[in-house]
């Protein structure tokens, strides 16, 4: 699955979830395209963006594909960035998360440990490359926190039929 129909499958699950969402986060940004799509697509979504960038050049990309949506973005563009963000997403305030960073099973697994608690209740927990041959990290990552995090607090976890986008939702506390 290409990237752009990895983006197509994010957006119409979302839609097929909540319409319209007002507040969501994309852990894992890169090019900033799927925040641009994210953006386009929802006219009243804020969304929180978070990447491990280097530098500001590596951010660039990101800042100028969303920069029409500036008012309803906000970007987290460090190394150690991360437990800021945290900080300031509310906690069960999210209507989704997007998991598309740190492709290594145990960074992968952490981010999924960190933000499933900032996805209210009925949100849509999801993530992009589940399946994919270069990424083997993903699914054990995502095997790994759905027997040991999310029993009892999230759904059955499903892959969208075009595949490598997997989404459960929050259903306890």
């Amino acid at each position: 699955m290409s990237k752009v129909a990895q983006r197509g499958a994010l957006i119409e699950l979302i839609r097929d979830h909540f319409g319209q969402p007002q507040k969501g986060a994309q852990i894992g940004v890169c090019d900033g395209k799927t925040s641009e799509a994210l953006l386009g697509s929802f006219g009243r979504l804020e969304l929180l963006m978070i990447d491990k960038w280097s530098d500001q050049k590596d951010c660039r990309p990101a800042i100028q594909n969303t920069s029409r949506f500036s008012s309803r973005r906000q970007i987290f563009s460090c190394p150690t960035c991360h437990p800021k963000a945290l900080e300031l997403a509310p906690t069960a305030g999210l209507d989704f998360v997007i998991i598309d960073a740190g492709h290594l099973k145990n960074s992968y697994f952490r981010s999924m440990q960190d933000w499933f608690d900032k996805v209210k209740l009925g949100g849509l927990f999801c993530g992009c490359d589940y399946g994919k041959s270069d990424q083997p990290g993903v699914i054990e990552a995502v095997q790994r926190w759905a027997k040991k995090m999310g029993r009892g607090k999230a759904d059955k976890f499903h892959v969208t039929k075009l595949g490598h986008v997997w989404w459960t939702t929050r259903v306890a506390e």
